[in-house]
């Protein structure tokens, strides 16, 4: 019983330790991009993900745009 209570123990902290490790890098991260901020204030990292976000779902709505249209124009040939 006693082994066992240990072991849970040492589980419990592993898995403490590994929290306070992603809560560190977590702060590192936000620190950098605080950095970030006010060493470009008009280039916002905020901006580039919106930037980088907004091309790629331009990029899907056009390839699937594309892949329907294709589909359609396809099956109307098909017919005549």
């Amino acid at each position: 019983m006693m082994i066992q209570n240990i072991k849970i123990l040492i589980s419990t902290l592993h898995h403490l330790l590994y929290l306070c490790s992603s809560v560190s890098k977590e702060l590192d991260i936000r620190g950098e991009l605080r950095n970030w901020d006010s060493e470009f204030p008009f280039f916002h990292h905020e901006l580039i993900v919106r930037y980088a976000a907004g091309f790629l779902a331009s990029a899907v709505a056009v390839a699937a745009f594309g892949q329907v249209r294709s589909l359609f124009s396809s099956s109307k040939r098909s017919r005549y």
